[in-house]
């Protein structure tokens, strides 16, 4: 079982390299901003890609137990552990502290159902400091009135059967966002990156 959570660990890590810049290209950040909670994002490479962006800030992945010596292992091959560090913590269960000026959560919503996310976004929010901003990352739920997208539609039709729930909409996540008391929630998407999108709002 060890084995099998290094190597989902391993192949999480290869595909967030794809789309981290992006996330740090498009996710706003305020200046001066000191810290990062990339939550359950086990490897770190999100986080990490944010703060090399905005030099001054500095990564805190929320992980499982089990999750974090695969995780950092991960982030020193990479050469991010100078703006990446670690902490225990179930997104399910616990808080996540207070004061962050970024929220991450990349390629975990999927997992959840909308009133488990609620729950999420609003420990989310009750740890960033006002102002701080949030930017949720993840495979957006086909649009049933496009034409097919063999690459997208794939990824949506795994996530749909090795998940809990299902993939959801840009709507959905701006409505939750609005909802856990974010404004300005947007979405962002990129050509380069299809049937996937990040959503973007900002603590009051």
């Amino acid at each position: 079982q060890g084995s099998d959570w290094g190597l989902y660990q391993r192949a999480m890590a290869e595909g967030a390299r794809d789309f981290a810049e992006f996330v740090a290209k498009e996710l706003p950040v305020r200046r001066g901003a000191r810290l990062c909670l990339d939550v359950a994002g086990s490897h770190g490479l999100v986080g990490a890609a944010v703060c090399r962006a905005h030099p001054g800030l500095e990564s805190i992945v929320l992980e499982r137990a089990q999750a974090i010596p695969e995780a950092r292992r991960l982030a020193e091959q990479a050469g991010i552990s100078d703006v990446v560090s670690f902490r225990e913590a179930d997104l399910l269960v616990d808080d996540y502290g207070e004061g962050a000026d970024v929220v991450i959560l990349a390629n975990i919503l999927h997992h959840f159902t909308p009133e488990v996310n609620l729950e999420i976004l609003g420990r989310a929010r009750r740890s960033l400091a006002s102002g701080g901003t949030i930017g949720i990352f993840d495979i957006e739920a086909p649009d049933r009135a496009s034409p097919p997208e063999a690459a997208g539609d794939a990824a949506a039709l795994f996530f749909r059967i090795t998940s809990n729930s299902a993939c959801f909409s840009g709507a959905d996540y701006v409505d939750w966002l609005t909802r856990a008391g974010f404004s300005g929630a947007r979405v962002v998407r990129s050509a380069f990156l299809p049937s996937r999108l990040l959503v973007v709002a900002k603590a009051p």
